[in-house]
């Protein structure tokens, strides 16, 4: 059990800025972002009753990008998209929010020419 002298000495330093500034620039940080994030949606998406629901698909696009990488990001991203334009969203538009977040997916299908005939893989 902490005492009293210990639990002040904690205080003090919270004050003396060891733990406060720290989480402090971080909040600041983490705003900036958001406001950035609110400003890209608006230029891309323009007025709509649709911007919050945009900017949401944006939120969780930046909170897959910190939790995944590589193979597993683009499959989370892709589910993102998907679910999302399931609820109605135009894939134009998510493309573009995409592209600046820098995610690029390959199409999902490819033609060859094989000589005679056309051969379409999907999948």
């Amino acid at each position: 059990m902490r005492g009293s002298i210990s639990r002040k000495e904690k205080y003090q330093k919270k004050i003396r800025g060891f733990v406060l500034p720290g989480q402090i620039d971080h909040k600041k940080a983490t705003i900036a972002r958001e406001v950035e994030l609110e400003r890209m949606v608006e230029g891309i998406v323009g007025p709509s009753l649709l911007r919050g629901h945009y900017m949401i698909f944006a939120k969780e696009l930046n909170k897959a990008m910190k939790k995944h990488r590589g193979e597993n990001l683009l499959t989370e991203v892709e589910i993102l998209q998907d679910t999302w334009s399931t609820r109605g969203l135009d894939t134009s538009i998510m493309d573009q929010i995409k592209t600046w977040f820098g995610i690029v997916i390959a199409p999902k299908y490819c033609v060859f020419d094989t000589g005679q005939f056309d051969v379409c893989l999907f999948g």
